[in-house]
């Protein structure tokens, strides 16, 4: 008996060595790399609350060649979806890319008040998490959090045109017990912070400078928009500088080989967060983790501007940060097939054309 569960052991010990995730095959495109129709620029405008998706896009002079989209070995694409914890509004909303090839991490955020015209109340992105749990709940699906977070993914897929391996899920609860978990973290704050708001329970004061962030004032910190001049892009780059500290302490907390608090942290995660991860998959990304050196992270947010009270992603620009961060495959992502039902435009309306088609190469012409 003995002797079976140390040869088990070994064997297991040996396929999490040589463990990869899976990658899609190649008629398993999350998206549409032969479009038929043409766009119609004539087309009546909408009402400003309906969806885009009625409509086509241009030819893609590619069309028959989709077998070439093949995926290459060793780039992974995460969704990180962090919402609150009454109206499940995600605040916090992140594509992570995973080059286990060249040692690098490509984090892209998608802010809260990104416009998306998929019929949401507000159209702006922290709503469209909520708009599925609601949806599948109503269908009576089993386990409608998780399906919202499939159906969300699915979104970014056909619209930006990558592919997303897998899919974490964190309420604010459990985003404070996971910085508790590992001790807190150190930040060099930026200018003082200090809000309340109790009908969210939501109290911020802390001060300028280098902080020593428990998970309550973390939450505080990676919330707080009050004072800045663009409240969402503020709270993007404060969540930039906070992530940036977070990693460094994950890594040395990983490599301390504190069995103690790497306990409390895997029993946080475990407990906090709803993922389609393996514990072959963390193993294998935790081992990635430890050495990927802090120049090799890069954050950025997805290429836009504000227009009113929008934040509009700028066509051009975001296709080639996805081409270069977070294209998995080997050919790039064309104009063509990118964003094809217009996700994230009102067509109809012309100031957000403007930001949204500013630089194309193709232009729009008149709406």
């Amino acid at each position: 008996m003995i002797f079976l569960i140390y040869t088990a052991v070994i064997f297991a010990a040996a396929w999490l060595i040589f463990y990869q995730p899976v990658q899609p095959g190649q008629n398993e495109l999350p998206f549409e790399a032969n479009p038929s129709e043409t766009t119609d620029l004539t087309r009546p405008p909408l009402d400003g609350n309906e969806e885009n998706s009625d409509l086509p896009v241009s030819p893609d002079p590619d069309a028959g060649k989709e077998d070439e989209y093949v995926a290459q070995k060793g780039l992974y694409n995460i969704l990180v979806i962090g919402h609150d914890d009454t109206a499940l509004l995600a605040d916090v909303v992140m594509i992570v890319n995973c080059d286990t090839n060249t040692g690098a991490i490509s984090v892209m955020q998608i802010p809260r008040d990104t416009l998306v015209t998929i019929g949401l109340i507000t159209n702006k992105n922290n709503e469209a998490f909520s708009h599925y749990y609601v949806k599948a709940k109503s269908e009576g699906l089993k386990d409608p959090y998780a399906e919202a977070g499939v159906r969300y993914a699915s979104l970014l897929e056909k619209s930006l045109c990558i592919n997303i391996h897998n899919t974490v899920i964190m309420n604010l609860a459990g985003f404070r017990a996971i910085v508790d978990a590992i001790g807190g973290v150190d930040v060099n704050v930026p200018q003082a912070m200090h809000y309340e708001d109790p009908e969210q329970d939501l109290y911020i004061n802390i001060g300028e400078g280098w902080q020593h962030l428990d998970g309550y004032n973390a939450e505080g910190f990676i919330r707080f928009r009050d004072d800045y001049m663009q409240a969402d892009l503020g709270r993007v780059n404060a969540q930039k500088i906070f992530l940036t500290a977070m990693f460094n302490k994950v890594k040395s907390v990983i490599k301390s080989a504190d069995v103690g608090t790497i306990a409390s942290l895997a029993d946080a995660v475990f407990k906090s967060v709803s993922t389609d991860l393996t514990v072959a998959d963390i193993i294998y990304y935790a081992k990635f983790l430890l050495d990927v050196n802090l120049e090799n992270i890069n954050m950025m947010t997805i290429p836009g501007d504000v227009a009113d009270a929008y934040y509009v992603i700028n066509r051009q620009a975001a296709l080639g940060v996805i081409n270069q961060y977070f294209n998995i495959y080997n050919k790039d992502i064309t104009d063509s097939i990118f964003d094809p039902n217009y996700t994230f435009c009102f067509t109809s309306l012309q100031y957000l054309c403007d930001v949204y088609f500013a630089g194309s190469a193709t232009g729009y012409g008149d709406v």
